[in-house]
């Protein structure tokens, strides 16, 4: 799941301390890789699920480069627009994964892995972010009730997610923790970690 990558309107965290112009740039180079890994890995089918112009050029050249589904994003806030992809897509698999776009450090083998727990028996697995929140989730079925009362983009996410699991009596699974890129420190660490250098327009 993503935006459309338009200027001011991504990476709003990360651009108060690196400029819109490297923000924007950030932004288009995760959501390149992560949709690269996810299809790469062709490990099940890929939706991009897109906020915004699904016409937008860069999205229309990587659903393109990419051969994924393109899919417009329902729903008002965010809990409810995962809701409604994981069961748009439980309609018609027997399981899904949800990620965001903005963690390189998830690879193939972890999305396998996430995808094994379902397979094996798992109701729900999770990837916790250590910022508070969460990389991936998925599941065999959906259920509002997982994604209800959240306080979205806090640091809370993860632990109120854990309470809405439990409350629903859902057996589920936590993935290894990884990180994502939301401030400054994240970007420095993403350029450090992985050697990487992002070309701005």
């Amino acid at each position: 799941m993503a935006r459309s990558p338009e200027y001011g309107q991504v990476k709003t965290r990360l651009a108060a301390g690196i400029g819109d112009d490297a923000a924007l740039a950030v932004y288009r180079q995760l959501l390149e890789i992560t949709l690269h890994t996810a299809a790469d890995s062709r490990l099940a089918p890929v939706e991009l699920h897109i906020d915004g112009d699904l016409t937008h050029p860069f999205v229309q050249a990587l659903v393109i480069t990419t051969g994924v589904n393109l899919v417009a994003q329902q729903g008002g806030d965010l809990g409810e627009r995962m809701y409604l992809a994981l069961r748009q897509v439980l309609d018609h698999h027997n399981s899904a994964l949800i990620i965001g776009s903005d963690c390189p450090a998830m690879g193939t083998a972890y999305l396998e892995n996430a995808l094994q727990r379902l397979a094996n028996g798992t109701e729900v697995v999770i990837g916790p972010s250590e910022d508070g929140g969460y990389v991936l989730i998925g599941g065999k079925r959906a259920d509002e009730r997982w994604f209800h009362a959240i306080d979205w983009g806090s640091d809370s996410v993860m632990q109120q997610t854990r309470t809405a699991l439990q409350n629903a009596g859902m057996h589920y699974t936590e993935l290894d923790m990884l990180w994502d890129v939301d401030y400054p420190e994240d970007y420095k660490r993403w350029q450090d970690v992985c050697q990487v250098t992002v070309n701005q327009p």
